[in-house]
C-alpha cells in the first residue's frame, strides 16, 4: 500500500531526471561553443580570412598573411573572447616591474658569461614577437638589444638576449632564464 502512496512521486523525479539528461545530452560539446563563439567575434574583425581553435586560444589568419592569436574565456557558463594575445603580450612585457626582471635576468646571464658583477641599465631596445609553438602553445618572445663593452681596440660588438614565455591559465608563464646571441659584426 505503501509503494501505490509514493508512485505520483517516483514518476515526478524520474521525469524530472529525463528532461535534465535530455538538457545535458543535447547540448553541444564545450569545444563546439568556444568555436561558435570564436566563429562570430571573427566576424567582426576587419580582413580576417581564416580562424584555427587550439585549446581556449584562436589563431585568426587575416588577408596579408598575419596572424591573430586570440585568448577566449569561459564566462557564466558561455565563451567569450577575452584578449588579442600580441598586444597583451607587449603591454605586460612593458610594465616597469616585468622589464626589471627581464633586465636583471639579462645581468645574470652575462655575469655567468664574463665571470664578472655586471649591471645592466634600463633604456636598451626592446622587440615583441607572439607566435604559436607547436609542442607548447602560445608563446610571446621578448629580445633585447644591447652593446658588449668597448674591447680595448675600441670594438664593440652586439648582442641580444632572448626569453621566452607561455600563455598558460591566462597569464604568461615565464620559461626561465633566456638565451644570449652575439652579433658577427662590431660597430
Amino acid at each position: 500500500m505503501a509503494f501505490k502512496q509514493n508512485l505520483p512521486a517516483v514518476a515526478i523525479l524520474a521525469s524530472a531526471g529525463a528532461v535534465v539528461g535530455l538538457i545535458v545530452l543535447t547540448r553541444p560539446p564545450d569545444e563546439d561553443l568556444l568555436r561558435q563563439a570564436a566563429a562570430a567575434h571573427v566576424k567582426t574583425m576587419d580582413k580576417a580570412r581564416d580562424f584555427q581553435v587550439f585549446g581556449e586560444t584562436v589563431d585568426v589568419l587575416h588577408a596579408d598573411g598575419s596572424v591573430a592569436h586570440l585568448a577566449f574565456a569561459k564566462r557564466d557558463g558561455a565563451w567569450a573572447f577575452d584578449r588579442e594575445l600580441s598586444g597583451d603580450f607587449a603591454q605586460r612585457m612593458r610594465d616597469p616591474a616585468m622589464s626589471r626582471d627581464i633586465l636583471e635576468r639579462l645581468g645574470r646571464r652575462l655575469a655567468q658569461r664574463f665571470n664578472a658583477d655586471i649591471k645592466v641599465s634600463e633604456g636598451l631596445q626592446y622587440g615583441f614577437r607572439v607566435h604559436r609553438d607547436p609542442a607548447k602553445g602560445v608563446a610571446g618572445e621578448v629580445a633585447v638589444s644591447f652593446a658588449y663593452p668597448k674591447t680595448p681596440d675600441g670594438k664593440q660588438m652586439r648582442g641580444r638576449y632572448v626569453e621566452t614565455f607561455l600563455w598558460k591559465d591566462g597569464r604568461w608563464d615565464s620559461q626561465g632564464v633566456g638565451a644570449l646571441f652575439d652579433s658577427t659584426g662590431t660597430r
